[in-house]
């Protein structure tokens, strides 16, 4: 029987490493701008952070859907890097993930796991999909993160398009600007 090893990847070492460990630093939340939908998706986003710890934000928001978030939803997850010249370099990265709910649970379970704890909807927190059309809110969800089934990712600032599609129709969108720093730093 043939076990699989996870490595670890670094592109170099030193202060000139580009890749590597890492943490995901969340700076901002919002909706994104209405040409990447195909319909109206309302939502709210906000931000606190822990006093005792400045760099640490808690992001709440409220979103309203009239479609059932399940397996017959698709996703993509497009990453805008930021260049060293200014400006965003659109299409960077581009992610797609068919059968919504179980692609988070089979390749980022503990980001599905942190998300469902801190979803709640109209009976309480919700703990599974499906989603049916409703309104909801996700409260205090952290920014720090780091995924142990991707071991190495770019460092730098980024912007990612989370966008969800039903039939080829994106009917939710959500931008985050985000940091990916070395592992390890404050």
């Amino acid at each position: 029987m043939e076990t699989l090893k996870r490595s670890s990847l670094t592109v170099s070492r030193g202060h000139h490493s580009k890749m590597g460990p890492y943490v995901v630093v969340v700076e901002h939340f919002e909706p994104c701008p209405p040409k990447f939908l195909d319909r109206p998706f309302p939502i709210t986003v906000s931000v606190k952070r822990y006093r005792h710890k400045p760099q640490e934000k808690y992001f709440n928001c409220n979103f309203t859907t009239s479609l059932t978030f399940d397996d017959n939803v698709n996703s993509a997850v497009v990453f805008d890097s930021w260049s060293s010249r200014g400006g965003w370099k659109d299409n960077a990265l581009e992610m797609k993930f068919n059968r919504l709910c179980s692609s988070m649970n089979a390749y980022l379970p503990d980001v599905w796991q942190h998300l469902r704890g801190h979803v709640y909807g109209p009976s309480g927190l919700v703990t599974a999909c499906p989603l049916p059309p409703d309104t909801y809110s996700i409260n205090n969800l952290t920014t720090r993160y780091a995924s142990t089934l991707i071991p190495a990712l770019y460092y730098g600032k980024w912007r990612v398009n989370l966008r969800a599609f039903l039939k080829e129709q994106c009917f939710m969108c959500i931008r985050a600007i985000v940091r990916v720093d070395p592992k390890g730093k404050a």
